[in-house]
């Protein structure tokens, strides 16, 4: 007798709970890496649809999907070159993470190797310059002890170092500016304290403008279009990361946006008129909207659950983003921000699963043993109410606020 059938025969007569295999839950698919292109026509997305996280295209409006890549090891990044048709993304070696970056067109083919020279090394990719002729990356090539910064040009394949840096903890680049001049690090010091360095490419001069004591997170820095002002995900002297701005030229650091909760992804709109960021309450993702000539800020109408990324389309009327809900995994969708229309283009597989089986949590709290109040998710069994006999699952919120002390994770 199969173990299925031992568990058919123990349930009672009367139970209505379904059995599905161990094997179903791990065919479920879901989708990890998100770009879209220059012209907004096409999204790319990783997906591990055939086993391992490959790239695939979907024309925004939804339909067919295209399978870019078939690489034998994980895609784990993808970015579209802003100018020309074509993809760059990071993949390892078997799981060794020593990550390098390759080149593909938008539909499909030769794969170009643009990291040769940096094979065994930890490579990680920045940005594309303005033209899309050359890469911006972080390697520790020459010494496995620090990072360094380069460029390629993806096309003759002449690499340039522009930075050089002798430090046990990692400074990795983390954005560009548009005309090339500086240079965005986050230096790494452990997983909860980071900071944030202005580098001028034509100077040399390096400012650290997150400076601190103690342990503060800093992380997510990009510019504006032009440069003059930085933004950075922060909790300085906060229980919360919030939304923090380096005006370049005074040197003044403010806040941009605080809320209760942590904010843990943020993007600005293409004219800068316009910021979203994504709030996580109590395990729970609220999109937020910010008009900034106004200073009005709108939550939009989502169903509950978590936001993985999200971009502007290029004329910035709508969101593209990754959503998932617990009846149903990573999937693309586009929020039409005039229409409040939210549409799902992306359909990932649930290994034969019906959506209406799986639990949608319940939203509780609970005191710790030192009577911290602790906010989670409670997943219990279809029956559970009639039978006590049942196993629940609870899955704590990420942080939770409680006054005056440090946030629990």
């Amino acid at each position: 007798m199969t173990s299925t059938e031992n568990l058919k025969k123990s349930s009672s007569k009367n139970d209505t709970s379904k059995i599905y295999r161990v094997a179903q839950y791990f065919a479920i698919r879901q989708i990890m890496g998100l770009a879209l292109s220059p012209e907004s026509k096409t999204v790319a997305y990783i997906t591990n649809t055939n086993g391992m996280p490959n790239i695939w295209t979907i024309p925004i409006t939804g339909g067919w999907t295209s399978q870019i890549t078939l690489q034998d090891n994980a895609v784990s990044a993808i970015s579209y070159n802003p100018k020309q048709k074509g993809i760059a993304f990071q993949s390892d070696n078997q799981g060794d993470e020593n990550h390098q970056i390759y080149y593909v067109a938008e539909t499909g083919g030769e794969v170009k190797y643009l990291t040769p020279s940096h094979s065994g090394a930890q490579v990680s990719f920045c940005a594309f310059n303005k033209k899309g002729d050359k890469i911006l990356f972080s390697s520790n090539k020459r010494d496995r002890r620090y990072f360094d910064t380069y460029t390629v040009d993806i096309n003759t394949g002449e690499e340039e170092c522009l930075y050089r840096k002798d430090d046990i903890y990692p400074s990795v680049a983390a954005d560009w500016s548009s005309d090339g001049k500086f240079i965005l690090f986050q230096k790494f010091y452990n997983n909860s304290n980071q900071d944030v360095f202005l580098y001028n490419t034509v100077t040399k001069e390096e400012i650290n403008i997150s400076e601190h004591k103690g342990s503060m997170k800093n992380v997510g820095c990009t510019f504006n279009k032009k440069a003059s002002m930085v933004y950075f995900l922060s909790d300085y002297e906060r229980e919360f990361v919030g939304l923090a701005s380096y005006n370049v030229k005074t040197g003044k650091l403010d806040w941009e946006v605080l809320e209760n909760w942590d904010i843990t992804n943020y993007s600005f709109s293409h004219d800068e008129k316009s910021l979203l960021y994504s709030v996580n309450e109590n395990g729970t993702t609220k999109l937020k909207l910010k008009n900034i000539r106004s200073g009005k800020t709108k939550t939009l109408k989502l169903p509950k659950g978590n936001c993985l990324s999200f971009i502007f389309t290029k004329d910035d009327k709508k969101i593209v983003l990754i959503f998932d809900t617990p009846q149903n995994p990573n999937d693309i969708y586009v929020y039409d921000i005039k229409k409040e229309k939210f549409t799902q283009i992306t359909f990932s597989m649930i290994g034969g699963i019906p959506k209406s089986d799986l639990i949608i949590p319940q939203s509780i709290k609970y005191n710790s043993f030192d009577g911290l109040e602790i906010n989670a998710n409670l997943f219990l069994p279809k029956g559970a109410k009639k039978r006590r006999d049942l196993p629940g699952c609870c899955m704590a919120a990420w942080r939770t606020r409680v006054a005056g002390k440090e946030p629990v994770q």
